[in-house]
C-alpha cells in the first residue's frame, strides 16, 4: 500500500510539471447568407476574404478554429441568443441596438469596415428621398430619425439584387449598401458601372464589422489581444484587399 501510495504522488507530481496545453475548442459562426467580398463570403463552411485570412490566421495562432453558417440576416440574432451558433459576423453594438437590450452581447475589436451610402440614378442626385430599398434584415441607422418622422419609407427586399432594378424602375429612389456590394449587385444583375451613384448629399457613415457573441467572451479577449499584437498584419490585409474608403 504504502509503495502504491509513493507511485500515485509520484504520477501526481509528474503531471504538474508538464507544459500546459493551448486550449483549442471548435466554435460556430453564424455569417450573413450574401457575399459581402472583398470583406467576406462563405462556400462550403470556408469563409473567403478579408475576414477569411484574419480569422484562419488567429486560428493558426491560438488553436481556436471557427467553422462558418450561413443564414438569413434576420435569423441570426435569435440563432445567436438561443445559442444555435456561438458567434455572429458581422455584427455591430448599433445595429438594433434596442432589441439587443440586456442580453449580454459582447463585441470584439473591428475586423473591417465599410461606409453605408445611398445609390441612386444620375440624375436623381440631389433629389429628395421618399422609399428606400434596403436589404431585408438590415438597420438603416442614417435614416432612424426620417423614417420615425415619417419622412422616410423602407422597402425592404429578400433578394438585393432585385433592388437594383427597383431603383431602375422607379419603385424606389435609391438603394442602401456599402460601395463594393453595390457594384457586385450590378454585375449580378448585368447592368453598365455608372447606373447608380453614390449620393453624397444624403445620410452615410461608416461601420464597423466585429463579431458578437452572448456566451464566449474569452474567445473575444483572445482574439482582440491578438489584433492589437498583429496590427501590422491587419493594416497589410486592408491594403492587399483594398479596402480603405467604401
Amino acid at each position: 500500500m504504502c509503495r502504491g501510495f509513493r507511485l500515485l504522488c509520484f504520477i501526481v507530481s509528474f503531471l504538474a510539471f508538464l507544459p500546459q496545453t493551448t486550449r483549442a475548442d471548435t466554435y460556430v459562426v453564424g455569417v450573413e447568407d450574401y457575399p459581402h467580398l472583398p470583406h467576406f463570403a462563405v462556400e462550403k463552411g470556408e469563409m473567403t476574404g478579408l475576414t477569411g485570412e484574419i480569422l484562419a490566421a488567429y486560428s493558426k495562432a491560438s488553436a481556436d478554429t471557427f467553422v462558418f453558417r450561413t443564414m438569413p440576416v434576420k435569423r441570426l440574432q435569435k440563432a445567436l441568443e438561443d445559442g444555435e451558433i456561438d458567434f455572429r459576423y458581422p455584427d455591430n453594438p448599433n445595429w438594433y441596438s434596442e432589441a439587443k437590450v440586456g442580453k449580454g452581447y459582447l463585441y470584439s475589436d473591428a475586423l473591417s469596415f465599410a461606409v453605408a451610402r445611398v445609390y441612386v440614378l444620375p440624375d436623381h442626385v440631389g433629389q429628395p428621398l421618399k422609399r428606400l430599398g434596403v436589404p431585408l434584415g438590415y438597420n438603416p441607422i442614417e435614416f432612424r430619425a426620417a423614417v420615425d418622422a415619417g419622412e422616410v419609407v423602407i422597402v425592404n427586399s429578400p433578394k438585393p439584387e432585385g433592388l437594383i432594378n427597383m431603383v431602375r424602375l422607379g419603385r424606389i429612389d435609391g438603394v442602401y449598401g456599402n460601395r463594393t456590394w453595390i457594384h457586385d449587385m450590378m454585375q449580378r444583375v448585368g447592368v453598365p458601372e455608372g447606373t447608380l451613384v453614390f449620393d453624397p448629399g444624403l445620410p452615410h457613415s461608416s461601420h464597423d464589422f466585429q463579431m458578437s457573441t452572448v456566451a464566449y467572451g474569452d474567445v473575444l479577449q483572445s482574439l482582440n489581444r491578438w489584433l492589437s499584437d498583429n496590427r501590422p498584419l491587419i493594416n497589410a490585409l486592408h491594403k492587399r484587399y483594398k479596402i480603405t474608403e467604401q
